[in-house]
């Protein structure tokens, strides 16, 4: 594997709802920095959300029973807010986490995601497992998996520049 390298093993061929995936990819880094990545805010707004709905904002308290909030703006400048809570967090190898999109106030998809993190010589295989747990029509669960894979590719170039620091 070359030094800022990923791959990514393709998603099952079979999933029960849109949003339902499992996803893998190895980063080129050790497996403390990729789990901060996954929790602190300084790391979380370089490389969440999809190419075309970056992160603008976030809290999180990484802890069992603790929420974070994440502020995305798409294309044309609208918002995308979502909150969530920390359902298990075992620093560096496990992160269960639900996720809620709300309209008027009220859940209308909510998943949760399981990340597990593996280090082998100095890389580190990130597998998420998302299963939906609430879809009401929310428009944008059919993207789940693409919005994921575009995540991890920016996650493999803001690793690749802070591993080589």
């Amino acid at each position: 594997m070359s030094d800022a390298s990923s791959t990514t093993t393709p998603a099952a061929t079979e999933t029960k709802a849109p949003g339902e995936f499992h996803l893998a990819r190895t980063f080129a880094a050790p497996r403390e920095l990729v789990f901060a990545a996954f929790t602190e805010v300084e790391h979380l707004l370089n490389w969440w959300g999809p190419r075309d709905y970056p992160a603008t904002g976030f809290e999180s308290d990484p802890r069992p029973g603790g929420v974070y909030n994440m502020h995305m703006t798409g294309p044309g400048g609208e918002p995308a807010i979502a909150d969530g809570a920390y359902e298990e967090v075992d620093p560096p190898s496990r992160l269960v986490t639900i996720a809620n999109v709300r309209h008027e106030g009220r859940v209308i998809y909510q998943t949760r995601a399981t990340v597990e993190l593996t280090e082998f010589d100095g890389y580190t295989r990130v597998t998420v497992d998302s299963q939906v747990l609430v879809n009401e029509g929310f428009p944008g669960a059919s993207g789940a998996y693409e919005g994921w894979s575009q995540q991890f590719d920016k996650l493999a170039e803001y690793l690749a520049v802070r591993a080589s620091r």
